[in-house]
């Protein structure tokens, strides 16, 4: 008797913590009814990228009759709410683990989903800490009686240095209902971990075909899609240093935009603006006459970068999802600048002339839906 009510204390204080995070976060009353699933990655993080994942995965699960619960990163969720969808923001990496109860014991099943969250920067501990978070959440929630699979990822095709986040990746896909990745080198890295994975297409494609903008080429424009890779994970702050490892990079971008008239250059995440002074600079020596436009995009509408890109000839990119942006774009010529296992795989197709087929939003619905249905048990003990 003392049990129980003990019990339910505790789980009239996690909704009363849910109701205040939904309020203050600026979303309406949360409803718990119907099938709510969450869905867990890095959403948030101030790059459009991340935003196209979660609205592609959350509009679809809402088209399929569930209720999506957007479990994202600390930081700024306009999309989602702009969009009318319920959404959490933790901290990173393998912290707020009782936050994230409250939310995990609240949904009905919980897919981790979208963007490289166990991919591309293998020799960073920042990179493999996230990493090790993402599949300590769903382990946990796994271990709740929520039923998991996963959905659209990335995985690294080399072994991680800290065994520990092999060990709770491994845990992760071994306990999900469903493993779906999104490039071939995916699948093949899933073996290390005895799981057979199935090859789907990375979620953003649903949200992309939905805001295609129409034809608007303006000749002799070119964008350019940047990333301060050689300061990862430093892009926040960059030292000197950092600054003139970085100066190589644009020189190359510089020396691949020669001829054009105007280059836009548009920032994937919004740290790439601490490095725009030096990427101008490096564009205008190379072509003095260029013209330079900074295009910013805002979190609450993630898909004007499409409109931006719609105007140019050529997009040279060093981020995946800018050359998935770019290709929505409709832009005819895309090059990449940078040598990440996406981006490698991604051009491979390009050049092969079958992206088109590689990036169906079609498919990729009929996909999701397909894990939806692996996970759509209630499970049993969630009592409201």
């Amino acid at each position: 008797m003392i049990k129980a009510a003990a019990i339910e204390v505790r789980e009239r204080a996690r909704l009363e913590r849910l109701a205040r995070w939904a309020r203050a976060s600026g979303q309406p009353d949360v409803h718990l009814n119907g099938k709510r699933v969450g869905i867990l990655a890095g959403y948030g993080n101030t790059s459009y990228g991340d935003y196209f994942i979660g609205l592609g995965m959350a509009n679809e699960t809402r088209a399929a009759g569930f209720t999506p619960v957007i479990i994202g990163r600390d930081s700024d969720m306009r999309a989602f709410l702009s969009n009318g969808i319920e959404v959490y923001a933790l901290p990173d990496r393998d912290h707020g683990l009782d936050e994230f109860e409250d939310v995990a014991t609240r949904v009905h099943a919980l897919i981790l989903g979208g963007g490289g969250l166990f991919e591309d920067r293998v020799d960073a501990v920042a990179s493999q800490t996230l990493a090790a978070g993402y599949a300590a959440r769903a382990v946990y929630a796994y271990n709740r009686g929520v039923p998991m699979a996963v959905h659209g990822v990335g995985i690294e095709r080399e072994p991680y240095a800290l065994r520990g986040t092999e060990r709770l990746l491994r845990n992760a896909l071994r306990a999900a209902r469903m493993v779906s990745v999104r490039d071939a080198d995916s699948v093949e890295a899933c073996k290390r971990f005895g799981v057979d994975a199935q090859q789907a297409i990375d979620p953003a494609v649903i949200y992309l075909d939905s805001v295609r903008p129409p034809a608007s080429v303006d000749e002799g424009t070119a964008a350019f899609i940047p990333f301060a890779r050689r300061a990862w994970p430093n892009m926040s702050n960059p030292t000197e240093a950092d600054h003139q490892r970085q100066d190589v990079d644009w020189a190359q971008a510089a020396d691949r935009l020669t001829g054009y008239n105007r280059v836009l250059v548009t920032p994937f995440h919004r740290t790439d603006l601490n490095y725009v002074d030096r990427i101008v600079t490096a564009l205008k020596v190379k072509s003095p006459g260029v013209d330079v436009n900074v295009v910013d995009f805002t979190p609450e509408n993630p898909g004007v970068v499409l409109n931006a890109l719609a105007r140019c000839e050529h997009v040279l990119t060093m981020r995946y999802h800018g050359f998935m942006a770019a290709h929505f774009a409709g832009v005819p010529t895309i090059e990449v600048l940078g040598e990440s296992q996406k981006l490698r795989v991604t051009n491979a197709l390009n050049q092969q002339g079958v992206l088109q087929d590689a990036w169906n939003a079609e498919r990729a619905r009929k996909q999701l839906r397909a894990t939806l249905g692996e996970v759509d048990t209630i499970h049993t003990h969630i009592s409201w």
